[in-house]
């Protein structure tokens, strides 16, 4: 890629990914929903109370509770309330853009990051005081670092194998519904098991050392 043509690509994400933030933004400051209610009041009680507010009123994982949980010391206003999804939802354009990019190419990744831009279920989602768009970013985030480890041409690291196991944890920690993608990757590491033994054995271990550290989010279930 030339340089001319790598910054019109840059500049081209870079205006997805602005209209991607102003069409998150748009609706902010409207009510909240009932669910929505239920998060904020877990992530308003003290850190020490939460558990409890969690088993009684939310049976949702607790990674975005916490982080809601630190995102009201700023301020309670409905509109930046709103934001920390928003913000997971701009993220989420962001790594759709780099996983379809590595798989098919740049201009491919800029039509998948163009099209969740404005994809009215992802708008109304990233709006959304739950833990969905967080989970949607995670679970982009997951796949890149996933093709990335089954790249040969790609050194296996300490800091890549923190990295994937650190995601990994977030995201059972934000969804329930992530051990359907870890059950994906596992087929996909079967497939590729022959070829890339090695690589396929050692993310399967991370993975099951994500499912031990995650027995502390047992309970709240």
């Amino acid at each position: 890629m030339g340089r001319d043509e790598g910054g019109a690509s840059r500049g081209a994400l870079i205006a997805i990914l602005l209209l991607a933030a102003a069409l998150r933004a748009g609706a902010l400051d409207k009510p909240f929903y009932v669910d929505e209610i239920t998060t904020i009041t877990v992530a308003s009680r003290p850190l020490a109370a939460m558990p409890e507010a969690m088993r009684e009123i939310d049976a949702s994982p607790a990674l975005y509770p916490l982080l809601l949980h630190v995102w009201l010391r700023v301020s309670h206003a409905d509109v930046w309330v709103r934001t920390l999804s928003a913000t997971f939802g701009v993220l989420a354009v962001l790594m759709v853009e780099l996983v379809a990019g590595r798989a098919f190419g740049r201009s491919a990744g800029l039509a998948a990051a163009f099209i969740m831009a404005i994809a009215p279920p992802h708008v109304h989602y990233a709006q959304y005081v739950r833990n969905y768009s967080l989970f949607t970013f995670l679970a982009a985030a997951h796949v890149w670092l996933f093709m990335k480890w089954l790249d040969g041409a790609e050194p296996l690291t300490r800091r890549r194998a923190t990295a994937a196991l650190i995601v990994s944890v977030a995201l059972l920690y934000t969804h329930y519904l992530s051990v359907l993608l870890f059950a994906g990757e596992s087929l996909v590491l079967l497939w590729r098991l022959t070829d890339l033994r090695r690589r396929a054995l050692l993310w399967g271990g991370l993975l099951a050392l994500a499912g031990v550290l995650f027995l502390p989010g047992v309970p709240l279930l």
